[in-house]
């Protein structure tokens, strides 16, 4: 059990309580006693001297501080005051406080972060024709747990709705740390203005999540639809046709065109039309999760164009690469440019994909090089 601790108010009182009876006492027992052994000064001293012995003791046997607990508590003194606390308790709360450890953050399965640059295509602010088709590139960075598959894909949440794409799956896996580029073929409205698209991801669970801090923002493309240059006036007319008028673009001309059915596992040479022939610019064939993969080969390259069809020269501005596209997320449809091995340009168009044979209809043009 431990010794009580008494605070300096109550070793006050203490001392004037002594020293009261001890001179009560003596001045009753002045009349009687003859031959005192003790007078009343001396009988204040010795109590005082008492006293301060045993608060300087109890002090310097680590009791604690003369003003607090153990704990920085005020510790009650016996029958100076009531208190609920018994000795103890507060030393048991401090320690379990103490010991506390912060949880740490739990690691987020789905995350992703802008890539370096998020916008790989049409950069904000960029200036559209009426109806003109264009292809949107966003390059992320999986900073998930989580492996995206096939099963997810980018998809429009709110904002202008530009074209017909409301989603579009992912061509293959991206491993967390792995960054990818997301295309999705759009088309700019009719009426000139700012439009803003706004895009997140989804997963296979159906749950949508993007960028930021919480993994809940949106990305965008953000366009602005002028109007074409107007016609030029009667004197400006009249010195371009004193000076020189300018020459017509020349009409490409076509090298191969022509309707193709493909099966799976079928291959084509873009250049000459012929299946499983020679020369290989385009394999189709099946993936680990059914989807239907055009794959660029022999050094072509491929892009999504969109829902319109593109002449040489959108062609030429359109991104290419070599990697595959599913023609579940391309969408039947869709038009796509590429280039040849031997560098001829063109475009098909998915038109069909049989469902139960897994056979796609693509109506190719491929361009003779100038």
């Amino acid at each position: 059990m431990r010794t009580p601790i008494l605070r300096p108010a109550s070793l006050c009182c203490l001392v004037v309580l002594l020293a009261l009876l001890s001179t009560g006492c003596n001045f009753s027992n002045r009349s009687a006693a003859t031959t005192p052994t003790q007078n009343s000064t001396q009988s204040f001293l010795t109590a005082v001297a008492r006293v301060t012995q045993y608060f300087e003791q109890t002090v310097s046997a680590g009791e604690g501080s003369p003003t607090e607990g153990p704990t920085g508590t005020p510790t009650a003194t016996p029958g100076l005051g009531t208190s609920s606390a018994t000795p103890g308790t507060a030393t048991a709360v401090s320690t379990a406080v103490s010991t506390v450890v912060p949880t740490s953050a739990t690691p987020v399965c789905d995350r992703a972060t802008p890539g370096d640059p998020i916008d790989v295509t049409i950069p904000d602010g960029t200036d559209m024709l009426p109806g003109q088709a264009f292809v949107k590139t966003w390059r992320l960075v999986n900073s998930g747990t989580c492996t995206w598959t096939s099963a997810y894909a980018v998809v429009w949440v709110s904002g202008d709705k530009l074209g017909d794409q409301n989603a579009v799956a992912l061509t293959g896996n991206v491993g967390p740390g792995q960054s990818v580029d997301i295309s999705v073929p759009m088309t700019a409205p009719v009426q000139t203005g700012s439009y803003q698209s706004n895009w997140q991801l989804r997963n296979a669970g159906g749950d949508l999540f993007g960028i930021g801090a919480g993994g809940q923002s949106v990305f965008w493309v953000r366009i602005d639809v002028v109007s074409p240059t107007g016609t030029p006036t009667a004197t400006a007319t009249a010195t371009l046709a004193a000076t020189a008028a300018p020459s017509a673009t020349p009409t490409p001309v076509v090298h191969s065109n022509g309707t193709v059915t493909l099966a799976l596992n079928d291959a084509i040479d873009l250049d000459s039309l012929q299946v499983n022939g020679g020369g290989t610019d385009l394999s189709y064939a099946l993936d680990g999760d059914g989807n239907h993969l055009l794959t660029p080969a022999g050094g072509a390259v491929l892009g999504v164009y969109g829902a319109s069809k593109p002449g040489l020269a959108n062609c030429q501005a359109t991104s290419m690469g070599g990697a595959a596209l599913a023609v579940e997320s391309v969408g039947v449809g869709t038009f796509l440019c590429y280039r040849t091995g031997e560098s001829r340009l063109g475009y098909f168009q998915v038109s069909s994909l049989d469902p139960d044979t897994g056979a796609v209809v693509l109506i190719i043009v491929t361009w003779a090089n100038p």
